[in-house]
């Protein structure tokens, strides 16, 4: 490459100040150029992009707020007319943070979102989603996952406590894992980001045992319809997990569903 072709670089400085007056260099003819794409993971060098990199990056930036003609998400290589993303809130928040701890963020010394964002708003991300995906994961899965004592468990799952940031971290973390492994259980996606992951986990498993539910009255009928026949209920009951008393009863939709399962097998064998 040509030396009048080759990037200007300068040393590399994380504060923003000064950073117009550095005397920029170009690299000897003799020595190699580093930049953002090499392996080197040097962050004493800074390559200094081109308009010719901002507009090649910007033909090739894939768009998330729109669908492809198909109706999938666009890639890089997406092309012909988009139609809109539809998009459904999972919480809503307020926020501010343009003049929080502004004096720090120019100098440098904060730079974490988290330091300086203020969330203004009823709708907390711990009551809408995380809660609700624990309750729909079950209190004994939960407590036995993550160790919390079951009487501050149980409080937190009432919202008659708020969690210690390193409980909260514990089963927001759990949450995530848990939701995912159902999701991918059930055929879904799931989402990389905790709050989508957790938005859609309430509302699939919601439509799942809807439908498990209307699936278990037809079992009870099958059953009811052979209640004379008290090995063939113990036998079913024993092979769902549930005693012959409860299996009327039921409503944890897992438990629901071993009935069902039982059940269609029953009907499939006579």
């Amino acid at each position: 490459m040509p030396t009048s072709e080759r990037p200007l670089l300068r040393r590399y400085a994380s504060a923003g100040r000064g950073w117009l007056s550095v005397e920029l260099v170009r690299p000897a003819p003799d020595r190699g150029v580093r930049t953002p794409d090499a392996a080197s993971t040097d962050r004493s060098l800074v390559y200094v992009k081109t308009y010719r990199d901002v507009l090649l990056a910007y033909l090739g930036h894939p768009e998330a707020k729109s669908l492809e003609r198909s109706g999938g998400t666009c890639r890089r290589d997406t092309h012909g007319v988009l139609t809109r993303r539809p998009v459904a809130a999972a919480i809503v928040t307020h926020i501010g943070k343009e003049s929080n701890r502004l004096d720090e963020r120019l100098s440098g010394l904060v730079t974490d979102e988290g330091e300086f964002l203020l969330s203004l708003g009823a709708e907390s991300f711990w009551d809408r989603l995380v809660v609700p995906a624990l309750r729909r994961l079950g209190f004994a899965r939960v407590a036995s996952k993550s160790g919390i004592a079951p009487s501050t468990l149980a409080d937190l799952f009432s919202f008659r406590t708020h969690p210690q940031s390193r409980h909260a971290k514990r089963l927001v973390r759990i949450a995530a894992l848990l939701a995912a492994e159902w999701l991918q259980s059930h055929q879904e996606p799931v989402p990389p980001d905790t709050a989508s992951r957790l938005a859609l986990f309430n509302s699939r498993y919601d439509e799942w045992a809807a439908h498990v539910h209307d699936d278990y009255e037809w079992a009870v009928k099958v059953l009811k319809g052979v209640q004379r026949q008290s090995g063939l209920i113990s036998k079913v009951a024993k092979a769902s997990g549930v005693s012959r008393r409860r299996i009327w009863k039921l409503k944890d939709p897992e438990l629901q569903q071993a009935v069902v399962v039982q059940v269609t097998a029953l009907e499939l064998a006579r």
